[in-house]
């Protein structure tokens, strides 16, 4: 079955059956107008997705991490991460290629790949920019060609080749894109791996003692580690990103208050209430109704 990926806001609905579409795989297509995402709500992508910047810039928080990206970046977003837009220039342009969960897990396309190493954004030069774009322009024409013979698989083995080629440019340029202090930091290791554990299980766990378990350390380690690393304390990122992700619920979903309560493990609506208000100043529903 073809998989339908949907990007709502206040304006307007983008459906991706409107750009190139395999089963569980959306290719951008330059004669696709983009919607206006709205910049005030999170949300999340159910696949993995990468994004070639081809013009201007933005700023983008990726499960919290912000990042200011510019002309010539590849971008790898993975499923289930919150997505959060700051700012975008008016001259942003960008390709993109979109591919479910079930796309990877019913297809080994890259053996022995290790998909945890690509999580970051490359800046890339000029012609490596150019060579990925001509490649994701020839997957288009191939697609577009009704009188191609053999269009399903033929596209595929290009798809193949694409991400090969991705995944080689990631590994050529990894080393040179971690800096070497982060690699020497504790601190930032550590901090590093809590946002990976609250971004994986803060909608069914908002204890600290969870997460010092999940690390090996003490609560009180933990907590002080993340108030050296970050200036805020444990429970606190914890909130802000529970806190992030109802409000991707209940802007791009159509779940009930009830189910969205259920969802992220609350003991019943009036708790889930009282800790939503609690941090945003209005009630699920209000705030559901204001955008």
């Amino acid at each position: 079955m073809d998989r339908t990926v949907i990007v709502k806001n206040e304006n307007q609905t983008w459906n991706s059956q409107n750009s190139s579409l395999l089963s569980y795989f959306v290719l951008s297509d330059e004669d696709f107008v983009y919607p206006k995402l709205d910049f005030s709500t999170p949300f999340f992508l159910d696949g993995i997705t990468l994004v070639i910047f081809k013009e201007g810039e933005c700023r983008i928080k990726i499960n919290l991490k912000e990042w200011h990206i510019k002309k010539n970046t590849l971008l790898t977003i993975f499923p289930g991460s919150l997505l959060i837009p700051i700012e975008k220039s008016d001259d942003l342009k960008i390709e993109f290629l979109f591919f479910s969960i079930d796309f990877f897990s019913n297809w080994d396309i890259v053996p022995g790949l290790d998909i945890e190493r690509l999580e970051n954004h490359l800046i890339l030069e000029e012609k490596q920019i150019n060579d990925i774009l001509e490649f994701h322009s020839f997957i288009l024409k191939r697609y577009k060609n009704n009188m191609q013979l053999h269009r399903d698989e033929l596209i595929k083995s290009l798809l193949n080749g694409f991400i090969i080629e991705l995944t080689s440019i990631y590994q050529q340029n990894l080393n040179d894109n971690v800096p070497p202090q982060i690699s020497k930091n504790r601190k930032a290791l550590l901090f590093k791996h809590f946002i990976q554990l609250i971004t994986k299980y803060h909608t069914k766990e908002r204890r600290v003692s969870f997460y010092a378990n999940q690390m090996c350390i003490t609560d009180k380690h933990l907590g002080q580690v993340i108030k050296k690393a970050s200036g805020k304390l444990a429970s606190d990122w914890i909130s802000y990103m529970t806190i992030l992700s109802i409000k991707a619920s209940l802007c791009h979903t159509q779940k009930t208050i009830l189910q969205i309560s259920e969802d992220y493990n609350f003991p019943n609506p009036s708790f889930f209430n009282q800790f939503f208000k609690k941090h945003t100043g209005l009630t699920p529903k209000k705030y559901r109704e204001n955008h």
